[in-house]
């Protein structure tokens, strides 16, 4: 076996092969729909994998068995019939790929790494998304790449450099092959315009998104011209455009270019198939339950096409997460989803792969920066950003949204250099890719909120000023549109009371329940906003029946551990301590607290804090005997004849020891005690807050005392 082993080579192995492809007596165009009419029901092998593999030099065929196992099953079936002697190698399929194996194994005994002739393993169009697989050159063009040495030395340069995570470097041969193959053949002919794919492809993939999206677009046009609309590269220019103009912040012009695609009939089915990933993929900020509705049900194709380790199932399942994640899903269910992805992605694709930093960036940009410990994301960040730059370049878009994150991180320890980084990052990136790419309008945005803690006029008019610029980009749907305008109502609370911003809040949710849907994440979110601001206008009675209402649709709606769900419960649990007292509300927080420890652990902010919150009850309800004792006999020894408008007199202790009673046995025992006093406090103590509380508390135990409008007058 041993001396077998030596004997066999690569080069036998493509031999067997192309025997086993003559046998059909077909060209290689013919392959893919002859195989499925003998009966084959699997992708047809593209025509440049096809003449790859085909080539006969002492190389490995592919990179796996993958490939291959799919091209060696529509030869068989086109050979079936015949009975012809090259199958039998093949027909053995444990066989030939245990040969595979050992040829992978055996020691490459100085042979070159590159082939001196022929494409890239992957065929002339190798990227990530898989699309070139689906574009089939004529076997003229095909035979021309494999013919010219100068060719097919940079095509197959350019393929190792693909594989080794090199866009850079890949992009700078590209445009060598693209100028090479310019002076070899006529403007018009498909070998030029195959080569000008490529060099924008890698344009693109290097970071120079709208130098690619302009040479897509001219490429495009003289696709269409040259060889018509049905023609494979004039179907992929479309499709690359769609991304390109996607990677520029172009959103509605990529989802109609992404439209199209998937209206041709005609369109390829692994680019249709992209097309509607891409259509998906750009609902999610509009519309992120479609989006998600959408992606899910393109997964199981995506996987069925590509094999559920392709690049292009991993950034679809990132794609679903980051939908979800949008349209409200609750954070600490989706994040350990993008943890995984991250950990696949590296371990299957390697750290520098595309996909692997796209992945790692938007696990970046998604974590909660309350998170207990979160000073370790700004390491996180920081080695995220050095491996995008590194491989990608300073400009590519991902540079500035870390940047922005490394900024935010900044502006939690030292508010003021956080703001002087974002501010800068702000100009820098109006600079490099212009007002309305939506990675400045983000900038922008982040700037103008790191110093909006207290809701100054000036951070207003410049918000007012962001909003319709990024309005007319992103549209009105845009989530951080949405967020800007709920921002912009909270701040005008902040500067000018609650008062203010009531009718903002009002307006501002009818809007959004007409745009968006009363069920809508952010209609439920500006609802939230409203009942903060309404408890302050509202009595306490008023302010709890809104909150609950509220609370009851947002469970509904984003189950019972979404973070603002626990918030609104706070609310409840607040509003209801002040109208029937501390130990009747003490289980509620008990309960809220285990909840907050369960979905966000025992040491987020948000947990702790609460945690003070219960503490402090237990404590004052511990020492309500003691404070009794001290009221009764302080009641005890004052004169009934004293000023009752006195603030020390025995009026007062009767309202402490009513709150008192309220706070460790509840309304029922407290309600008579202020139906005694509500009268007498309506007349010497009107304004204070203990007059207050008794209105709201008889007010939500349903009692309507009789106010003595005769005395008042006649005091």
């Amino acid at each position: 076996m041993s001396g077998q082993i030596h004997q066999d080579s690569w080069q036998r192995m493509r031999q067997d092969l192309r025997a086993l492809f003559e046998a059909t007596g077909l060209p290689m165009r013919q392959i893919g729909p002859a195989s499925q009419a003998a009966g084959y029901t699997g992708s047809p092998t593209s025509l440049s994998t096809l003449s790859s593999y085909l080539t006969i030099v002492d190389q490995p065929i592919g990179t796996d068995t993958v490939i291959l196992e799919g091209l060696v099953a529509q030869l068989l079936a086109l050979t079936r019939a015949t009975g012809h002697p090259a199958a039998e190698v093949w027909a053995d399929t444990r066989g030939w790929k245990h040969r595979w194996e050992l040829l992978k194994e055996q020691p490459e005994d100085g042979r070159p790494q590159l082939p001196l002739l022929g494409a890239p393993a992957r065929g002339v169009f190798a990227c990530w998304d898989g699309a070139g697989d689906d574009v089939l050159l004529s076997e003229h063009t095909e035979a021309s790449w494999l013919v010219h040495p100068r060719l097919g030395r940079l095509a197959a340069v350019v393929g190792e450099l693909h594989h080794l995570a090199l866009p850079v470097e890949a992009a700078r041969l590209a445009q060598i092959l693209r100028d090479t193959a310019a002076r070899l053949f006529p403007a018009d002919a498909e070998q030029t315009l195959a080569a000008r794919h490529v060099a924008a492809y890698w344009t693109g993939e290097a970071g120079d998104a709208e130098a690619a999206r302009v040479e897509t677009s001219v490429l495009l046009s003289d696709c269409l011209a040259a060889l018509g609309t049905d023609h494979p590269l004039s179907h992929l220019a479309r499709l690359r455009l769609a991304v390109c103009e996607e990677r520029c912040g172009n959103i509605a012009r990529a989802r109609r270019l992404f439209h199209s695609c998937v209206d041709d009939a005609d369109f390829p089915g692994r680019l249709q198939l992209l097309a509607r990933l891409g259509l998906a993929r750009s609902l999610e900020d509009i519309d992120g339950a479609e989006a998600a509705r959408q992606l899910d049900g393109l997964l199981p194709e995506l996987r069925d096409t590509c094999g559920s380790n392709h690049p292009t199932v991993l950034a679809a399942r990132l794609d679903s997460a980051m939908a979800r994640l949008a349209c409200g899903a609750n954070p600490a269910a989706i994040m350990p989803v993008v943890e995984e992805l991250v950990s696949e992605a590296v371990s299957l694709l390697g750290n520098d792969h595309p996909v692997t930093l796209r992945i790692r960036t938007r696990h970046v940009l998604s974590l909660d920066l309350e998170t207990p410990g979160a000073e370790r994301f700004e390491e996180l960040a920081t080695t995220v950003l050095r491996d995008v730059r590194r491989v990608r370049g300073d400009l590519h878009v991902s540079v500035f949204y870390l940047r922005s994150m490394q900024a935010t991180l900044i502006l939690l320890r030292d508010p003021r250099e956080g703001h002087r980084l974002l501010e800068a990052l702000a100009q820098e990136t109006r600079e490099h890719l212009g007002d309305r790419h939506p990675a400045t309008l983000s900038a922008q945005y982040h700037a103008i909120v790191s110093t909006f803690d207290s809701g100054k006029d000036e951070e207003i008019r410049s918000l007012d000023q962001w909003l319709p610029r990024a309005t007319e980009v992103l549209g009105r749907r845009s989530r951080i549109v949405q967020t800007a305008r709920h921002l912009r109502v909270l701040a005008i609370a902040l500067s000018a009371g609650e008062e203010a911003a009531r009718p903002l809040y009002e307006q501002l949710v009818a809007e959004l329940t007409q745009e968006l849907g009363e069920d809508h994440p952010d209609t439920l979110f500006a609802r939230v906003g409203q009942a903060f601001v309404l408890a302050e206008c509202l009595s306490p009675h008023q302010a709890r029946l809104l909150v609950e209402a509220l609370l009851c649709d947002q469970i509904r709606v984003l189950g019972s551990d979404h973070w603002t769900v626990l918030l609104m419960r706070r609310s409840v649990c607040r509003l209801t301590q002040t109208l029937e007292g501390s130990a009747t509300t003490l289980p509620a927080y008990t309960q809220l607290l285990a909840d907050y420890e369960r979905v966000h652990g025992t040491d987020h902010p948000h947990t702790r804090s609460w945690r003070e919150c219960t503490n402090a009850i237990r404590a004052a309800l511990e020492y309500v005997p003691e404070k009794r004792q001290y009221w009764e006999n302080r009641l005890a020894t004052q004169s009934p004849d004293a000023d009752p408008a006195d603030g020390l007199g025995p009026l007062t202790s009767r309202v402490v020891l009513a709150e008192l009673t309220l706070d460790s046995e509840g309304p029922t025992a407290a309600v008579p005690l202020y139906e005694e006093l509500l009268p007498e406090l309506e007349i010497h103590q009107r304004h204070r807050p203990s007059t207050q509380r008794a209105r709201h508390v008889l007010e939500a135990a349903g009692v309507s005392p009789v106010f003595p409008w005769r005395t008042l007058l006649r005091s």
